[in-house]
């Protein structure tokens, strides 16, 4: 995922929360992969 690239340091839930910002659909498991 390119975002995980972009900020590393970010967690799981935050990265989630960031993208259903964006209007994706994400599930929190596969943010965690």
């Amino acid at each position: 995922m390119r975002s995980s690239k972009r900020w590393p340091f970010l967690g799981s839930r935050r990265m989630t929360a960031m993208l259903k910002a964006e209007g994706l659909q994400v599930n929190r498991k596969r943010v965690q992969r």
